[in-house]
């Protein structure tokens, strides 16, 4: 990855991530945006950014799956993690904290599917799992922005 990519995915990775922000009026790119609880949203979304990021690449060389497999391992520990699970239980979250976690449940089992996919050397499972953590990072995103 250039230099130039790497500024971009952080940009890209920070605005995405702010949608997470407690209010419309805080800055843009203020990272203490997402607290709750004492901890830091922010760096576990730049991790599950980063590692889903890692795996597309990589969709359709097989000598990568390993890699591959790490990846969507991260994904999955990230998702079980605390900032992930007491997301709903901030003050500012409006939203029903039982489809929040549908969701979250959804997320691991599409990076579940891409790792037995990885594992296996299946690129549609793989391929099919990626394709369930994009899809599920959008509809999550567009439904739990509490500046909505």
């Amino acid at each position: 990855m250039t230099h130039l990519h790497r500024i971009l995915l952080i940009a890209w990775v920070t605005l995405s991530a702010t949608a997470c922000g407690d209010s419309p009026d805080e800055p843009l790119l203020e990272t203490k945006s997402v607290q709750y609880a004492g901890s830091d949203l922010l760096p576990h979304m730049y991790d599950l950014e980063l590692a889903f990021r890692a795996i597309e690449p990589n969709l359709r060389l097989p000598a990568a799956y390993g890699k591959v497999a790490e990846h969507a391992r991260r994904i999955l520990e990230i998702a079980d993690e605390p900032a992930f699970l007491n997301y709903t239980e901030r003050p500012s979250f409006r939203h029903d904290a039982a489809l929040f976690e549908e969701m979250r449940l959804g997320y691991k089992r599409s990076a579940e599917r891409a790792l037995r996919g990885a594992k296996a050397g299946n690129i549609e499972e793989l391929r099919s799992g990626f394709i369930g953590l994009d899809m599920s990072c959008i509809a999550c995103h567009k439904r739990f922005n509490p500046n909505k």
